[in-house]
């Protein structure tokens, strides 16, 4: 590794976690946490297993079973977001609170089926086959995860729903992270150690893109329409209900 390089490694690695503690204190601070427990978790977990990693990064050993470990924790913290996000969304629309559970549970199920056919038809080129299948692991959580937010965000068009503005900052990081790390996983279970560095440093760089729009939308206040309507009427309503039954039932 060039000495250019090695800064830009550690740059990466260090800047992003500084930020997350920033984000972390503000989230403690305004008390979002009690509504984003979970995205609380990713973020206080992120800095625990930032220290941990970095502690033992020059033992090869220690670091896979680290990383791996890691990993895992990850993935189920990543999914516990994604059902924050879908709860928050539904929240403030009682025709789809009985439908957000299902809606999440066959999409995750679709998606699954697709991650797994793909897992089944890889195989390792050039590569350590327990990296291989880590890296096919996390590839198969990446499609799930990029499956649930890219359906509902078409979700949210189709019917117009409103969402805050942290909880589409999160979806919006989130999905940039998956779909990114979804894209360099799969070259990561064919190229092995060639592209390792290039890989890593673009994975690094996507992750802090995605903290600075976290913390982005923290700093920024949140906008209130300039006139809200005391009630919906019942005609309009009804009619919204209708459509959303046509849709479910389609």
């Amino acid at each position: 590794m060039t000495p250019p390089s090695h800064l830009l490694f550690y740059y990466l690695w260090i800047a992003p976690h500084v930020l997350l503690v920033i984000i972390l204190a503000l989230l403690l601070k305004r008390k979002i946490f009690s509504k984003f427990p979970v995205f609380t978790a990713y973020i206080a977990f992120s800095l625990t297993s930032f220290v941990a990693l970095f502690l033992v990064g020059h033992f090869h050993a220690q670091y896979f079973k680290s990383y791996s470990l890691a990993g895992g924790i990850y993935a189920a913290l990543r999914f516990g977001i994604v059902c924050e996000i879908f709860a928050s969304v539904f929240a403030n629309h009682a025709a789809l609170h009985n439908v957000q559970r299902p809606l999440f549970r066959w999409t995750a199920v679709s998606f699954l089926i697709i991650a797994f056919s793909l897992a089944v038809y890889s195989h390792p080129s050039n590569t350590d086959s327990t990296w291989f299948s880590l890296h096919v692991l996390e590839r198969s959580v990446n499609i799930v995860l990029c499956g649930l937010i890219l359906s509902l965000f078409l979700l949210s068009s189709y019917l117009r729903l409103t969402w805050t503005r942290f909880v589409f900052a999160m979806a919006l990081g989130m999905g940039i992270l998956c779909s990114l790390e979804l894209a360099t996983t799969a070259m990561r279970a064919q190229v092995g150690y060639s592209a390792h560095l290039t890989l890593d440093l673009f994975d690094m760089a996507t992750y802090h893109c995605c903290v600075l729009i976290w913390l982005f939308y923290l700093l920024t206040p949140e906008r209130r329409p300039a006139s809200i309507p005391d009630n919906v009427p019942d005609n309009d309503l009804e009619a919204w209900n209708h459509e959303l039954e046509s849709l479910l039932t389609r």
